[in-house]
């Protein structure tokens, strides 16, 4: 892929949240990341979380409660 195909696509700033560092999600910086992002209501978060978390990437019973309804603090 070419520099100008990657440059001319819409960056929403969520790309650094969907892959998982190569060491592991468990207890990284990018999985507190996410889950600060989704527990303060960020819709975009919240959506990643979700596929993480089911695919189980992220597992954690604070990832399970950021999904909750009405756990958003935003």
């Amino acid at each position: 892929m070419s520099l100008h195909a990657v440059s001319g696509k819409h960056q929403d700033g969520t790309a650094w949240a969907k892959t998982p560092p190569p060491g592991g999600a468990r207890g990284s910086r990018w999985e507190d990341a996410i889950l600060e992002l989704a527990e303060a209501g960020e819709p975009r978060f919240v959506k990643i979380l979700a596929e993480h978390v089911a695919r189980g990437v992220i597992v954690s019973p604070r990832a399970t409660a950021a999904l909750e309804p009405g756990n958003a603090t935003a």
